[in-house]
């Protein structure tokens, strides 16, 4: 996971020097959370002589590594099923913000259990040892993979998709969790029953948990900026109407084939989640009626008092547009909304990109 500073972001975008990137292919890796097979791969017990986790939990294979953890395949002993077992490497543990990032996350996981987010089993802080979690597997593939594929999604694919991120993140925040990365790369479709899919939300490593942190000397900025909630983007402080705004964001991406600012990271993709307002998905989807414009630019207002409230609201207007009935909630467009900075720093940054 990559700790940014609000000043490093801000100051290396409008001088439009590379950043440290949270949000980039690579760091973003940090903390992902990656229990995927191909749909068609084969269970298979671990070798005899596998170092056991717990007395439990059997190392198979290596799968994947990011910059913090690395990812393996394992086999529950009581279970007798595959599972996913990611660990902390060393130089991470020796960090007390990663670390403590890394257990905050994983253990509010364990209390989440709802069929769209990636199932938690079990997390382990050994002493002395090296922090890991235990996760389902999963076999499907990411929703990144199938946009990469598609560009687009049909209207009511995207929003029995969204249904689906919504419902999972209503949990979420019911459990005091706010994912605080909701994008393609962490939504996974996985097969059901019946070769219908379902989707799961993975990765906890980024989430806010009530009550916990973990301090550090920076103001931090984690994210995904083509995502990211005008409050994230400066550090403020942030809640579930957060992941709404991300969740809108990836609406309006299944709809059309396009982000709402589809910028690489830079000062001026920073001033339009501060700044510009939401453009109308059916700008760039004719067929679009107007309630699914309505919902995703309520979703993605700037002011968070002004969008909905809780993912269960947008939950409720998803249902009622798939049932082909008006959503209750609406959206006029008018004088372009700003956001109101929460913090003294929060206010400096937001001048520094006001003047650019």
């Amino acid at each position: 996971m990559a700790l940014v500073s609000t000043g490093a972001v801000l100051m290396s975008a409008l001088s439009s020097h590379p950043l440290p990137q949270a949000q980039s292919s690579e760091r973003a890796r940090a903390f992902r959370v990656t229990p995927i097979l191909p749909e068609a791969a084969p269970k298979s017990k671990p070798r005899p002589r596998a170092p056991l986790l717990a007395g439990r939990y059997a190392i198979d294979r290596y799968l994947d590594k990011g910059g913090t953890s690395k990812v393996y395949i394992g086999w529950d002993r009581v279970t007798e099923q595959e599972v996913v077992i990611k660990i902390l490497t060393d130089e991470a543990a020796r960090c007390s913000v990663l670390r403590g990032h890394f257990l905050i996350g994983s253990r509010a996981a364990l209390a989440v259990h709802h069929q769209n987010v990636v199932k938690t089993l079990a997390v382990r802080d050994p002493t002395p040892g090296t922090p890991y979690m235990v996760m389902e597997l999963l076999r499907g593939e990411l929703m990144a993979d199938l946009l990469s594929r598609k560009a687009k999604l049909g209207v009511r694919a995207s929003l029995l998709i969204a249904l689906q991120v919504a419902e999972g993140l209503a949990a979420m925040h019911a459990a005091g969790i706010v994912h605080c990365d909701i994008k393609p790369d962490n939504l996974f479709l996985t097969s059901a029953a019946g070769n219908a899919k379902r989707l799961k939300l993975l990765d906890f490593g980024l989430a806010e948990v009530s009550g916990q942190g973990v301090k550090t000397e920076v103001h931090a900025v984690r994210g995904t900026a083509q995502y990211m909630a005008p409050e994230q983007v400066l550090g403020d402080p942030v809640d579930a109407r957060t992941d709404i705004y991300a969740l809108g964001a990836v609406m309006f991406r299944m709809l059309t084939g396009q982000l709402p600012f589809d910028l690489k990271l830079s000062a001026t993709l920073l001033r339009h989640q501060l700044f510009s307002p939401t453009p109308p998905p059916s700008w760039l989807c004719d067929e679009l009626d107007p309630s699914i414009d309505a919902m995703v630019m309520k979703a993605m207002r700037k002011n968070p008092a002004n969008r909905y409230g809780s993912a269960r609201e947008l939950v409720k207007d998803l249902e009622l547009v798939l049932d082909g009935r008006a959503p209750r909630s609406s959206f006029e467009l008018g004088a372009p909304e700003r956001y109101t900075p929460q913090s003294a720093l929060g206010e400096r940054a937001a001048a520094m990109l006001g003047r650019g």
